[in-house]
């Protein structure tokens, strides 16, 4: 578990499509919403994947906790935590009696629209020509708050919507020895149905009214889905939960689930909680967050100047904790399958022939898609480790469509086998719970015990694995050459494009060349070289620091204590400092692979503000570093260090104390 943090200067209007709603594309909140799923007790054993869209649906059939069939409008609720303003624009502005008006769809027509837009005063209209309402005087405001601070906490079910039954639940052959949990979900057609074991994976699909056993008559479970009168909706589920004995248990849910928001007092209730927090608890009203949104104030006049976004990250790591193993992971070129033209990822197996969370043999072989390389506290990559998703994972999330092996398969493999730590010396694991700690409280799916003293991550080790790689062809050695040499490449062009990024002038994250283009563009150098060389060009990457461009892990604040004889304004010392950084950066001044030491960096701020500035040093921010963390910084031999540094990341203080310092404790 860590923290990730987006930052953004865009407005509330625009945050919900651009910012927040596409986190919940990334993987590693698929990884801890599909977490939360299997440590629900309704929903432990559902394989169904969670949604990477909110849900904007003014239609009055959703139920939750004492709420009957309501709107499910989580925009709508997001946007009036961040400004009171409905989420929503209009199909197109059009002049009604020299007035402007806005183009809304047809409530008849589309009743899943709620009719209001983000302008408050601007009237309505839904056939250009005659107000909608009559006399409308706009959408207005909500009736809420603003919060300068609030969360959002996923609840994976809400009720079911539609009133048909299931009948005749017949399991023909049951997996020896454990208990197996089926999921009828209903697809957006509301008529096919997706039939999914979390033992046996996906099979056909069933229809609303059709025997399943009449058209597929090899499943090992036969039942009946009837309509009633009242239609089903897609996330509508049917669960049913095979015991190792006994009868078949069904129960029902939507499991599209629900968005909800944490407002800021629960959310920093007792003050013992913040963004940078790693304490998560899914039945906590104050710790259960997935995202945190906090707005940002000018210290001048109070204005809103952009927005911080956090968000939880879980990652699954396949580590050779040996080190016999070294990985190698290929972030340039992505390989593409000849056939399907879908991009090919190497492959974790985890072999058959390890057992499972029952101590029993797993049966058949679980594979997980490599999709990143790993990295140290401080962004050293970790060549003994790569990141994990089930296979297939990455299709669904990124496009949209394919199906997972089975999302649920590392969930079940590592259940109730985990790895304890205090959180005050975390480097020192603990394969069980030590006597010394006393009574330790951990609730369902939490990392942190209930004391918030000490920690444990779900783990399996002692496995018989495989790594299969792919391995593109600007990276396969020819056996008869007997002179390789690698070429390390910086373009001008690329270079140029992470200084506009740096300097905001360009909100794309510029990639580095490919192979291929370094071979197009520095053709005539292998017109030098011998008969028995192989020149292999490798794009040379920069590697951001400190600011909010740069990785999670990396980045900092300079917290800077001035002298009390001091000429310069506390903005004139913020803006040398970047002037010194940006300085000491220089580009001409490094080269692939050197080292970054941050004394060096404190030693020529110093010299160069010796009358203003009493210390300096560099504190990280990120959730599980502390002082010191990033004393020594260590590239990759294809990267060159850059700072992103602004003048919101140089902080001055009083005095430099261990809370200021974030020094261990």
């Amino acid at each position: 578990m860590s923290i990730n943090t987006v930052n953004s200067s865009i407005s509330s209007r625009s945050l919900i499509d651009n910012v927040i709603e596409p986190i919940l594309s990334s993987t590693n909140i698929f990884n801890i919403l599909t977490h939360i799923s299997a440590n629900t007790p309704a929903t432990s054993g559902v394989v169904s994947r969670p949604r990477n869209k909110f849900i904007e649906d003014n239609r009055k059939i959703y139920s939750w906790d004492t709420q009957i069939n309501q709107p499910l409008l989580e925009k709508s609720a997001i946007q009036g935590a961040l400004d009171r303003h409905w989420y929503g624009e209009p199909l197109e502005y059009v002049t009604i009696n020299s007035s402007v008006h806005a183009k809304i769809p047809d409530p008849e027509l589309y009743p899943q629209d709620d009719g209001r837009i983000y302008d408050e005063f601007i009237p309505r209209t839904i056939d250009g020509t005659n107000e909608y309402p009559p006399g409308d005087p706009g959408s207005g405001l909500q009736p809420v708050s603003s919060q300068p601070k609030f969360g959002l906490k996923f609840n994976r079910t809400t009720n079911i919507v539609g009133n048909g039954s299931l009948s005749g639940v017949s399991v023909i052959s049951q997996v020896e020895g454990k208990a197996e949990t089926w999921t009828f979900e209903f697809s957006s057609d509301k008529t096919t149905i997706f039939v999914t074991s979390n033992l046996r994976g996906a099979q056909t699909p069933a229809v609303v009214g059709v025997q399943y056993s009449l058209t597929n008559p090899n499943c090992p479970i036969d039942f009946l889905v009837s309509a009633g009168s009242r239609a089903f909706e897609n996330g509508d589920a049917f669960i049913v939960n095979v015991p190792i004995t006994g009868v078949p248990e069904v129960s029902t849910a939507n499991l599209n689930g629900r968005w909800e928001i944490i407002d800021g007092v629960t959310l920093t209730a007792g003050n013992t909680i913040d963004p940078n927090s790693l304490e998560y608890d899914p039945s906590s009203p104050r710790a259960s967050w997935v995202i945190w949104v906090e707005t940002l104030f000018s210290s001048v006049n109070n204005t809103i100047i952009g927005y911080n976004i956090h968000f939880r990250e879980l990652k699954l790591i396949a580590e050779s904790e040996s080190k016999h193993t070294k990985f190698w992971y290929n972030s340039v070129d992505q390989l593409l399958d000849s056939d399907t033209r879908n991009r090919v990822y190497d492959k974790i197996k985890v072999l058959r022939s390890n057992l499972d969370a029952y101590g029993k043999n797993l049966q058949t072989t679980e594979n997980y898609d490599v999709v990143g390389a790993v990295k140290d506290a401080n962004g050293t990559t970790n060549i003994y480790a790569l990141e994990v998703v089930p296979s297939d994972t990455q299709s669904v999330q990124i496009s949209g469509d394919g199906v997972p092996d089975n999302i649920l398969q590392f969930e079940m493999f590592s259940s109730t086998h985990f790895k304890y730590f205090d959180l005050a010396n975390p480097e020192v694991i603990y394969d069980t719970i030590p006597a010394g700690w006393g009574a330790v409280d951990f609730s369902d799916g939490s990392f942190v015990d209930a004391s918030g003293r000490y920690g444990r991550y779900s783990y399996r080790g002692n496995l018989d694995f495989m790594w299969q790689h792919f391995s593109p062809n600007t990276n396969m050695i020819d056996p008869t050459t007997s002179n390789i040499h690698d070429s390390f490449i910086l373009t001008r062009g690329y270079y140029d494009n992470i200084m506009s990024y740096v300097t905001g002038a360009s909100t794309i994250v510029p990639t580095p060349p490919t192979p291929l283009e370094l071979r197009n563009s520095f053709g005539y150098l292998f017109e030098k070289k011998m008969l028995s060389d192989t020149v292999i060009m490798h794009p040379g990457k920069i590697r951001l620091l400190f600011g909010e461009l740069a990785e999670a892990q990396l980045r900092a604040k300079f917290k800077v204590v001035k002298l009390p004889t001091a000429s310069f304004s506390d903005e004139r010392i913020k803006m040398e400092v970047v002037n010194v950084i940006n300085e000491y950066f220089n580009i001409n001044n490094w080269d692939f692979g050197t080292k970054f030491y941050a004394t060096d960096l404190s030693s020529a701020i110093h010299q160069a503000l010796a009358t203003e500035i009493a210390t300096v040093v560099i504190v990280p921010v990120y959730s599980v570093n502390y002082f010191g963390s990033l004393f020594v910084i260590e590239p990759g031999m294809d990267e060159i260090l850059q700072s992103c540094a602004r003048i919101s990341d140089i902080e001055i203080v009083s005095d430099l104390t261990p809370s200021v310092m974030r020094q261990k404790q």
